[in-house]
């Protein structure tokens, strides 16, 4: 994998890779091992959003189901 950064980014990671004493893909393979704990399915995530007051007394899914067929 090839990510690109700005090179003031770069040296950011690298400097705090060095002060942790790590090479950058042990400190971004650390990163991403801490956040995993953060995923989140979409369906949880919408479940524990208030609803949209735009689609008060309307379904949702009955109202994107409408436009589709409009195309």
């Amino acid at each position: 994998m090839l990510i690109e950064l700005p090179p003031h980014i770069e040296q950011l990671v690298i400097a705090k890779a060095q002060s942790e004493q790590l090479s950058v893909i042990e400190l971004i393979e650390k990163w991403a091992s801490e956040n995993k704990k953060d995923d989140v399915l979409l369906t949880d995530f919408f479940k524990k959003q208030p609803p949209i007051e735009a689609f008060n007394g309307i379904d949702p899914v009955a109202y994107q189901r409408a436009m589709r067929d409009e195309w």
